[in-house]
């Protein structure tokens, strides 16, 4: 994070390839009760991670900004549970390999947020009076 705002650049336009690629792969599912089930997380949450790390670098404060950059975070573990069941439950049993990939990208995605977060609560504790 510099200074304290989810960077930029790179996590926001790393999360949008993303968010991309999952709302593509949602397409594909199964046009039944399990796909139609599995869609709508997935598409709620991976666009969502992106959506909340443009809050966060438009946040006012750094404990603003840690607060969406963990949404942005929750988000990536709901979006990887979900790719997770989806390979599990052979939804997508053709793009096998995409969904490993995404859910990889996934835990990356998680890691980053998650070491950026704790070195803003760090930055925090340290700057507090």
């Amino acid at each position: 994070m510099a200074n304290g705002k989810a960077d930029e650049t790179g996590w926001i336009d790393r999360s949008h390839k993303f968010a991309v690629r999952v709302v593509k792969l949602a397409n594909k599912l199964p046009k039944t009760p399990a796909g139609w089930s599995m869609a709508n997380p997935v598409t709620r949450s991976g666009p969502s991670i992106v959506m909340n790390l443009e809050e966060a670098k438009a946040a006012l404060t750094l404990p603003d900004t840690l607060h969406k950059t963990g949404i942005a975070r929750k988000e990536a573990c709901e979006t990887r549970r979900a790719l997770l069941i989806i390979q599990d439950a052979e939804l997508l049993p053709s793009h096998q390999h995409e969904l490993t990939h995404l859910i990889t990208e996934a835990t990356e995605l998680i890691a980053m947020f998650t070491a950026g977060t704790k070195r803003l609560q760090s930055r925090i504790r340290n700057n507090a009076p």
